[in-house]
């Protein structure tokens, strides 16, 4: 009769673990199936997050430098940033949302949603950084170029000018123009001095300090003895005009060789090296993420 008993006890232990573990195999394939569901929206957009991304041709952005001569037609970069603004940001941002507010109480789906949630960050950073990126590479383009005019706009007056000193004067237009001359090179040999501190190996602070305490008040000062003195001939107010644009225009050269080295500084937070495999990454962990889902199904 005991032994009985004990073979008795025996299958019912046996029986009850088999329906505990049905029951936990069904629980996960429940969970998982309600995960799943509630995912699908974010899938939804992770493909559309993909199909946009391959519109970017990363063999051309991983050559754009910032501070060379423009690489990248206008119509590319528009193009870019226009996947990155309507498409890749945007999806990237409310796939962020909606995965953190999926409700997950199994902890095997807890680890695998973890892991997705990584994937959606790597992509968020990528699209975030490479807008930032191109952003900084745009605006030292358009320095670049703004630099190069007032370089050919000072090169262009200074011609004009020396011309007209060339010439012959009157008495009373001789009188004038020498007086300009000795003023502009009274200063002339300073100014050269202190812009090739900017050639310097100094920090950035250190240049632009230089650009606002030494040179911008140099030309002012430049400007204000040019036009302290009295002209009253055509030719004397001819050079006159032609030197304070001149330097008008330096004050407008350095000012944008200040905002170039702000915008060096910014890049450095922004490395392409380290931006684009981040595509590729959140690609990987995902495409794991996916596998390791599909494999819930089997575990007992």
């Amino acid at each position: 009769m005991r032994l009985f008993k004990k073979i008795k006890i025996r299958m019912f232990l046996i029986t009850g673990l088999s329906i505990v573990l049905v029951a936990c195999g069904n629980n996960l394939k429940e969970d998982k199936d309600k995960y799943l569901k509630n995912m699908q929206p974010v899938y939804d957009m992770e493909d559309k997050y993909t199909t946009a991304a391959e519109q970017l041709d990363t063999k051309k952005i991983e050559n754009i430098y910032v501070g060379t001569e423009s690489k990248v037609k206008d119509e590319d970069l528009n193009h870019y940033f226009e996947i990155l603004d309507e498409s890749l940001i945007p999806l990237a941002t409310e796939m962020e949302e909606k995965a953190n507010n999926v409700e997950v109480t199994n902890e095997e789906i807890i680890t695998l949603h973890d892991s997705y949630k990584e994937s959606i960050k790597l992509k968020k950073q990528f699209a975030e950084e490479l807008r930032e990126y191109l952003d900084i590479y745009q605006r030292s383009v358009e320095i670049n170029s703004q630099l190069t005019d007032y370089g050919e706009k000072v090169l262009n007056n200074k011609k004009a000018r020396d011309r007209l000193i060339q010439e012959k004067h009157t008495d009373a237009e001789k009188k004038e123009i020498d007086a300009l001359v000795k003023v502009i090179n009274n200063n002339s040999e300073t100014l050269e001095d202190e812009a090739t501190t900017l050639q310097k190996d100094l920090s950035i602070v250190e240049k632009e300090e230089h650009i606002k305490n030494v040179l911008m008040p140099l030309l002012d000062k430049q400007i204000a003895n040019i036009n302290s003195i009295a002209i009253k001939t055509n030719k004397g107010k001819e050079v006159r005009t032609l030197s304070l644009e001149m330097f008008y225009t330096f004050k407008s050269y350095y000012e944008e060789r200040a905002n170039l080295m702000r915008v060096y500084e910014d890049e450095g937070n922004y490395q392409l090296q380290n931006i684009l495999p981040k595509l590729e990454v959140s690609k990987k962990v995902s495409d794991k993420y996916h596998k390791n889902v599909e494999k819930l199904d089997s575990k007992k």
